[in-house]
């Protein structure tokens, strides 16, 4: 099972913010960057208990698209 993601930050937005993801919920998902490539990835925490990715993003304006998967 995998998801793809787009996330932009706004300016004034928040640096934190969860993402609630049910469908994934008790996955142990991988996290992959998949745009864009050359910048630095946002850190992100991925609580499979909770089905809830938290993203710190970067200096507003900005965007990513991410790949969650199950990697087995």
């Amino acid at each position: 099972m995998e998801s793809v993601l787009a996330v932009w930050r706004r300016p004034g937005a928040d640096d934190v913010v969860d993402l609630p993801m049910p469908h994934l919920r008790g996955i142990d998902a991988e996290i992959d960057v998949l745009y864009p490539r050359r910048l630095t990835a946002w850190p992100a925490d991925w609580d499979a208990d909770a089905g809830v990715l938290r993203l710190v993003g970067g200096p507003a304006p900005a965007a990513r698209v991410l790949r969650l998967r199950n990697p087995n």
